[in-house]
C-alpha cells in the first residue's frame, strides 16, 4: 500500500512540474513577442527619422501630388521629427496653366500625431518662410486657380453632414508664423 501512495504522488508531482514549465515556456514566449514587437516599433521611429526613409518619403508625396492633381508638385526636402514636427522645404506648386500657384522655401507644422487617433487635427504651430502664393481669377470664370485643389481633394459622394458621427474630425490652429509671405 505504500508503493502506491508514493507512486501517486510522484505522478501528481509529474503533472504539477510539468504544467508549470509549459506555463513558463508561454510566458517566456509571449514575453519575446512583446519585446519584439516593442523593438519593431521603435526601429521604425528611429528610421523615419534617417535623411534615406525621408527622402523616400519626399519622393512617394510628391509622385502621389502629382497623379492627384495632374500638375507639376516639387518638394525640395522633407523632415519629419516625430512625434510632431513636419517640415517641407523648397516647395513648388503650379496651378492648371502651368503658372507658379505656390512656391516656398519652408513650411513648418508642429502637429500632435497621437491627437490623431481621436479624430482631431490639433496645429500648435504653423510657420510659412519665405512663400509666394499666385491666386488669380479670370473673369468670367468664377472659379479661383486652386480650385483643383480643392476638388481633387473632395469625395465623389457627398452625404448631409450627421453631426453625431464619430467620423467628422475637428481642427485646432493655435499659432501661425508668417515670415516673408506674399499673396499676389
Amino acid at each position: 500500500m505504500n508503493k502506491s501512495w508514493m507512486q501517486q504522488g510522484m505522478a501528481e508531482s509529474k503533472a504539477t512540474h510539468s504544467s508549470s514549465y509549459y506555463l513558463k515556456k508561454v510566458l517566456r514566449l509571449f514575453g519575446k513577442v512583446v519585446i519584439g514587437i516593442l523593438a519593431l516599433i521603435v526601429l521604425i521611429f528611429i528610421l523615419i527619422q534617417t535623411p534615406p526613409v525621408q527622402n523616400f518619403a519626399r519622393k512617394k508625396i510628391e509622385s502621389y501630388l502629382q497623379n492627384k492633381l495632374q500638375t507639376k508638385v516639387t518638394i525640395g526636402k522633407l523632415y519629419i521629427g516625430l512625434p510632431d514636427i513636419i517640415s517641407l522645404q523648397n516647395v513648388y506648386i503650379e496651378d492648371k496653366s502651368k503658372d507658379t500657384l505656390l512656391a516656398g522655401s519652408k513650411l513648418k507644422v508642429n502637429i500632435d500625431l497621437f491627437r490623431l487617433l481621436n479624430n482631431v487635427v490639433e496645429i500648435n504651430d504653423l510657420q510659412l518662410e519665405g512663400i509666394t502664393a499666385k491666386i488669380k481669377r479670370q473673369l468670367p470664370d468664377t472659379t479661383y486657380n486652386f480650385q483643383f485643389i480643392v476638388d481633387a481633394f473632395m469625395p465623389v459622394t457627398q452625404k448631409p453632414v450627421n453631426t453625431k458621427d464619430s467620423s467628422v474630425m475637428q481642427v485646432n490652429l493655435n499659432n501661425i508664423l508668417l515670415n516673408k509671405v506674399h499673396v499676389i
